[in-house]
């Protein structure tokens, strides 16, 4: 019974840290892509995206904001994907 409170205890929250340390690696590995994604789902992008679309040097920002996002996604894609059992399912 003492090990049926500590479970139901633990699913509330009592006794238990706020935060684990997957939590802290999560946020630590994809915080930088939340962040940018946070700020991209709001009307400030759509904002300055009709504000900038006229100008000379849009299709070069365009071309380096795509660059960008490109260099912070591909090593999370690279770390993510790595298992060295892969090659023992075929």
């Amino acid at each position: 019974l003492s090990v049926l409170g500590t479970y139901l205890k633990s699913m509330i929250g009592i006794g238990v840290p706020f935060v684990s340390d997957m939590a802290l690696y999560d946020i630590t590995s994809y915080g930088l892509i939340l962040v940018i994604l946070g700020l991209a789902s709001t009307s400030l992008a759509l904002r300055v995206g009709w504000k900038v679309r006229l100008k000379k040097w849009a299709p070069v920002a365009v071309v380096l904001i795509s660059v960008a996002i490109l260099s912070v996604v591909m090593p999370m894609l690279i770390r993510d994907s790595y298992n060295p059992f892969l090659y023992f399912r075929f």
